[in-house]
């Protein structure tokens, strides 16, 4: 029994490098060694499926309802945008990751969000006004009390300084969401350079693995983006986006669903 996301160890014979993994009809991304097969468990409706591992030469062997796929795992919550909010202030907030279930709740510092909408990977709600300045986590609870949050991931602060220099360029370096999210076909990926130099912006697998390179140029100092329509052979599944800059790096999650 497994969980979408999820890492799963199939054992066998014969294992050839370059072998492939299906549960059900989606091939999924996996690790190959001789008697072992490392997968990503797709993204996938409650139920039991087949699991099928083809060699490069098309021989394969299939365990039939091999796999039960379960929605009774916690939340995982990925990030929460915007990430602060003045003091005394409230503001609109979203919260990503996936399994919300239907009556989930969400709390800044303990305090609840208001005016809360829960869909599957995405909870909207504002944020509280009450809290003094200061770092909160971020916690997100399933009605069946399963819960999963970040750590001060949500910062309120006083209203001292700026943000920007007079021609409009960020004074800081920062990497946002990607929007949508979860999205299909394409998403949008936004980032900030406090000034120009080689830029980076890679998309790993969950294995380290570098699945896309976006940008690897040099850019000057302002807010940049980048449209990214994976191709067709990347599985659904989630992913890591990092952004590189001098000393400088920031990485993110995404969700692609196909």
């Amino acid at each position: 029994t497994s969980a979408p996301f999820e890492l799963v160890t199939l054992t066998g014979l014969n294992f050839v490098n370059g072998a492939t993994v299906a549960v059900g009809d989606s091939v999924t991304s996996a690790v190959i060694s001789t008697n072992t097969a490392i997968f990503e468990v797709p993204f996938l409706p409650p139920g039991q499926y087949d699991v099928t591992l083809t060699n490069p030469d098309g021989q394969f062997a299939t365990m039939t309802n091999g796999l039960t796929i379960t929605d009774q795992f916690p939340p995982d919550v990925f990030l929460i945008d915007p990430d602060s909010a003045e003091v005394g202030t409230s503001v609109a907030v979203s919260i990503t990751g996936f399994n919300f279930q239907a009556g989930a709740t969400a709390d800044i510092g303990g305090v609840p969000l208001s005016n809360l909408v829960v869909n599957e990977f995405q909870i909207t709600g504002d944020s509280p006004s009450t809290l003094p300045v200061g770092l909160y986590n971020v916690r997100v609870i399933n009605p069946d009390g399963q819960f999963d949050q970040l750590i001060t991931a949500f910062r309120v602060y006083s209203p001292v300084g700026i943000e920007d220099d007079l021609n409009g360029a960020p004074l800081r370096f920062e990497l946002a969401q990607n929007y949508p999210n979860p999205f299909n076909p394409q998403t949008t990926i936004e980032y900030s350079l406090a000034q120009g130099g080689p830029v980076k912006l890679m998309v790993y697998n969950l294995l380290g693995e570098t699945v896309a390179v976006l940008v690897n140029e040099f850019q000057s100092a302002g807010t940049h983006r980048y449209s990214w329509k994976p191709a067709a052979t990347i599985p659904s599944g989630i992913y890591l986006y990092r952004l590189e800059t001098g000393s400088l790096s920031a990485v993110k999650k995404l969700i692609y669903l196909k």
